[in-house]
């Protein structure tokens, strides 16, 4: 925030920031603008123009002027927020509960966000590692659930990536967010009614952004983890929320939305953030939408976050944002721009797309996930991930994959899917070191042991009989494997057929 503060201090990004208000006016009116404006940027590939009183629109191509721009869409977006917190209280941090699960110990935790204001949180640290360790904000979707979902402890269980983390070593905080989980005042979950009673000067999504923030704080005041290593992930609701934080709070190193991102003047119910109904997210934004003219859009916040690593996953055929695939993929080619052209950095901005729906399945979370350990762990390199995922998304029913021993004719054989084919897990090394192979199926439970010991230099090759450790046949489905070395960590998946 506080490249915010001295870039306003500048006389050309007062007047900037003047002009942009001007135009915004003139949007109102109806005046000289055009019918779908995508926020200060005009439409995507304007991202790389900045409004210079006397000159017009000139191309950005430094660090310097990209920092003016910053300043224009950060106030733009603080406007409609309302109001902006400089500073936020100490959280006074208190536990509740604490128990020990296998590999993890939960506690309950509760902290203070807005005035009158204490959430719960389930704070999940890891056994057996080295503390203290990387950490992640995980943020809930749209669930009466709330924080349970992400932990495992109710709602939908392929959305507990709270739980997938922390068994991946995370330290993870997931805290109710505002209407949800045992915050539900009065009123159905996700109805904002109660809040605006209360913080009538206020938006709700503001108040997700700022608790955000928030639960940073606890974060970093928490003796078991690595400030320089905090990221956050959410999908749908917890996904725009990623996004917004990310947007706002440079401590956050990398993040990962799923199914949050939905260019605004390509929504063909923009209303959705500003309706009068349920979660109502920015009322203010009302006028301006009804004109199909919108302040701020969501590709802006994307490039707020540059030049720290972002993966955006978004899904063809998502019912609650219909079309976000084909407006990520357009709204983030100009988003890329801003990393390469201005940061010079390459494949730190990464755009995922994937056929399952408005969902999180199994293959694009172990590829969300090696994207964090890639930056927040410094293992991997999730950087180097396929850029089409065509051919390569296996086992879209996560439901009717199950582990139980399969009985009957005829034996399962395994199919491979890249690296891992008939049955074998092949992979190179360069020099001789402790290998552990483990396969897993799609809910992350051990299945077989297959190596832990010395192996390589070399092409190495491990088979697998498609049985688990007790050496009854698996189910068809798919699998994955993680073959972990002092170097690095390699993952992969087959299929089992029948």
């Amino acid at each position: 925030m506080s490249d915010r503060r001295e870039a306003k201090t500048g006389p050309r990004a007062a007047k900037l920031a003047a002009a942009a208000v001007a135009v915004l006016l003139l949007a109102c009116l109806g005046l000289a603008v055009p019918s779908a404006r995508c926020g200060v940027t005009v439409d995507f590939a304007g991202l790389m123009e900045l409004w210079v009183d006397g000159s017009g629109y000139v191309e950005v191509t430094s660090p310097e002027q990209w920092a003016v721009k910053r300043t224009v869409m950060l106030d733009v977006l603080f406007d409609f927020l309302l109001p902006h917190p400089e500073e936020l209280q100490p959280p006074d941090l208190t536990l509740v509960s604490e128990e020990q699960e296998e590999g993890y110990v939960r506690k309950t935790v509760e902290y203070s966000t807005l005035p009158g204001e204490r959430v719960r949180a389930y704070l999940l640290i890891p056994d057996g590692v080295a503390l203290p360790a990387p950490a992640v904000l995980a943020l809930h979707q749209t669930t009466c659930s709330g924080k349970r979902e992400v932990v495992g402890l109710g709602g939908d269980r392929t959305l507990a990536y709270g739980l997938d983390l922390v068994r991946r070593g995370y330290v993870v905080l997931a805290p109710d967010g505002i209407t949800f989980g045992e915050r539900v005042a009065g009123a159905p979950c996700g109805d904002t009614r109660a809040v605006y009673r209360k913080f009538p000067h206020w938006s709700a999504l503001g108040i997700m952004t700022w608790e955000a923030m928030q639960a940073v704080n606890v974060l970093f005041s928490l003796p078991e983890v690595d400030t320089s290593r905090v990221g956050c992930l959410g999908h749908s609701h917890g996904g725009y929320g990623t996004i917004l934080l990310a947007a706002v709070d440079e401590r956050i190193k990398a993040s990962v939305s799923s199914c949050g991102f939905m260019g605004m003047c390509d929504d063909a119910e923009p209303v959705r953030w500003a309706r009068d109904a349920g979660f109502v997210f920015m009322p203010e934004l009302g006028p301006y939408i009804k004109k199909r003219v919108f302040p701020f859009d969501f590709h802006e916040l994307l490039a707020l976050v540059a030049p720290r690593p972002f993966m955006n996953i978004s899904a063809e055929n998502d019912a609650i944002f219909p079309g976000s695939a084909e407006s990520s993929e357009r709204a983030c080619a100009e988003v890329e721009q801003v990393y390469e052209r201005i940061y010079g950095e390459e494949r730190v901005f990464k755009n995922l797309t994937h056929p399952f729906g408005h969902k999180f399945p199994t293959p694009v979370k172990v590829r969300a996930y090696n994207w964090l350990d890639s930056w927040l762990k410094g293992v991997g390199d999730g950087r180097r991930q396929r850029e089409d995922g065509e051919g390569d998304w296996v086992g879209t029913n996560e439901s009717a994959q199950e582990t139980a021993p399969h009985t009957g004719a005829p034996e399962p054989s395994c199919v491979g899917a890249g690296p891992v084919s008939h049955g074998a897990v092949r992979f190179s090394m360069s020099g001789r070191s402790r290998v552990t192979l483990v396969i897993y199926d799609v809910y992350g439970r051990k299945v077989r042991s297959l190596a832990d010991g010395e192996f390589g230099p070399g092409e190495l090759e491990f088979a697998w009989d498609c049985k688990a450790d007790d050496g009854t046949a698996v189910r068809p489905g798919v699998y994955f494997y993680r073959a972990v070395s002092p170097d690095a960590i390699r993952t992969g998946k087959t299929l089992v057929l029948r």
